[in-house]
């Protein structure tokens, strides 16, 4: 069995639980944004935008640009073919989840990582700076 046709073992990010602790949030933004206006960005894109943002520690702009012209970004983001948002509606996505929903996200992941084995769990020091 060669390494492309080994297992792909499911990435942190792929849990439903992280994309809807980001859409309990997206849902809470307008009063009638379920029913009323322009289709929202997805939680698994908002998700996996801000965890690609904070990893390359890139701007919103920087971000935006990158993902536009990056197929593997498109991809990993679940953008696809689909427009990508503007940079200041990242911005306020990103300013709308918060550290508060950060933190949710990071206890999250850091319950996985323990129950998987991954780690111990004894201490986790994390930047969260924008």
């Amino acid at each position: 069995m060669g390494r492309l046709d080994a297992p792909r073992r499911p990435l942190a990010i792929d849990d439903p639980e992280l994309v809807n602790i980001v859409h309990q949030v997206l849902l809470k933004r307008r009063p009638k944004s379920r029913t009323r206006g322009r289709l929202s960005t997805p939680a698994e894109v908002v998700l996996r935008l801000m965890v690609l943002k904070h990893v390359r520690n890139w701007s919103y702009g920087v971000l935006v640009r990158e993902v536009r012209a990056n197929l593997v970004y498109r991809q990993l983001t679940r953008m696809g073919h689909h427009r990508m948002p503007h940079a200041k509606t990242l911005g306020k996505l990103g300013l709308l989840l918060g550290p508060t929903v950060v933190q949710q996200l990071h206890q999250r992941v850091v319950a996985q990582a323990q129950a998987e084995k991954v780690i111990r769990g004894n201490k986790l020091r994390v930047d969260t700076t924008r």
